[in-house]
């Protein structure tokens, strides 16, 4: 039944899903690169989805999800977590309240960020400072930012030329957002 309902709010968010994929899709054919930042399950969640294509049954389709998997690692290279690579596998207490880490994670990428770059930020929140700051420091800079959260209003709002706010509804245990809010972000 969880899934369910968060299928349907993943639906209600297509129009927005849609026109990112249109503007990301032009800055992509110019030179531009995909990078992303986020903190915590719901972070975790999407560096998943893109890491593994076995999900996928067909071999034909596996195989056309491999070659791009391929280009999006170069794309979605180097993708921020807060906590830096080792908060993918063990959680990094704290890190996600940074407002200083991620203007030093996006500044030491090389090449450097730049005009053409688009920054999603994740979090399910919609208010972990991490995101909120690198989202910030990339819109100053010029960059494409795109807001993806579970909950409305956001902290986002704002913050980001495109927002995403596919709301879930509240989890079973109160104040988590690892389960549907998690799943939402993997879709």
């Amino acid at each position: 039944m969880c899934h369910a309902t968060v299928a349907l709010a993943v639906k209600k968010c297509i129009p927005e899903i849609s026109q990112v994929i249109d503007i990301i899709s032009k800055r992509l054919k110019k030179g531009g690169r995909v990078l992303y930042i986020g903190a915590g399950t719901s972070g975790r969640s999407f560096l998943f989805v893109f890491s593994n294509p076995r999900f996928i049954e067909d071999e034909e389709s596996q195989a056309w999800c491999t070659r791009c998997l391929r280009n999006l690692t170069n794309i979605l290279d180097p993708s921020l977590m807060a906590g830096g690579d080792s908060a993918i596998r063990r959680s990094v207490e704290g890190a996600e309240d940074s407002t200083t880490q991620p203007i030093d994670d996006l500044s030491a990428i090389v090449p450097p960020v730049n005009a053409l770059d688009t920054l999603i930020g994740i979090a399910a929140s919609g208010r972990t400072p991490y995101v909120l700051a690198g989202l910030d420091f990339a819109k100053k800079k010029g960059i494409f930012t795109v807001g993806v959260s579970c909950v409305e209003p956001s902290q986002m709002r704002g913050e980001t030329e495109c927002l995403i706010e596919c709301v879930v509804g509240p989890e079973i245990v109160t104040g988590s957002t690892r389960m549907k809010a998690g799943t939402a972000t993997k879709m």
